[in-house]
């Protein structure tokens, strides 16, 4: 799960884990470290639509 995620993850990328799957959570924290060292910052889907209609 954790290499699906930090290559297939791209800029406007929605990532959307349940954490009622125990290798889910246990995937998250060095996924989200991977995705950090990426330069990757993290925001509410909210804050995401308003960040792409600035740029349309």
């Amino acid at each position: 799960m954790k290499n699906r995620i930090l290559t297939k993850t791209t800029n406007g990328s929605i990532v959307l884990a349940h954490d009622l799957h125990a290798p889910t959570v246990a995937a998250m924290p060095a996924t989200l470290d991977g995705l950090l060292a990426k330069g990757f910052k993290f925001v509410t889907v909210s804050q995401l639509l308003s960040q792409k209609a600035r740029y349309e």
